[in-house]
């Protein structure tokens, strides 16, 4: 997974159209959603707040998710940020190969001040954290 730094409260857009798979607290990631793209992948959203998709939720793309939320201890160091995760089949894959395909269309929120991955301040995780 990576890391983009944004205060906290910002609001957090859909990367693709897709549909809700869970909506649930993780000690690491926080409130943490994650969505099916279709074809086998999945993006997964973390350190969120005001989030009120439910399971089975279709998602379109630059949809509002949620919004940054104050760091879990595990992120402390790095301060508020949103986590996003990729998988394919179930295996991590990395994120950056896709942001930009997908990313396009959706520049022009973040000048709203609408997180997206596009300017912020990108931290790929280290070893103690697993990935």
């Amino acid at each position: 997974g990576v890391v983009f730094s944004a205060a906290e409260g910002t609001p957090v857009l859909a990367a693709a159209d897709g549909e809700v798979v869970s909506v649930e607290n993780d000690a690491r990631t926080g409130l943490t959603v994650t969505m099916n793209l279709g074809n086998g992948y999945e993006a997964i959203y973390g350190q969120l707040t005001d989030v009120s998709l439910e399971s089975g939720q279709k998602v379109q793309k630059a949809a509002r998710i949620g919004a940054v939320a104050a760091p879990t201890k595990y992120y402390v160091k790095e301060g508020s940020n949103l986590f996003f995760e990729m998988k394919k089949d179930g295996k991590a894959i990395d994120p950056m190969a896709y942001l930009p395909a997908i990313s396009e269309s959706i520049i022009k929120c973040r000048i709203r001040n609408r997180i997206f991955f596009t300017g912020f301040e990108y931290k790929k995780g280290g070893a103690d954290r697993g990935w």
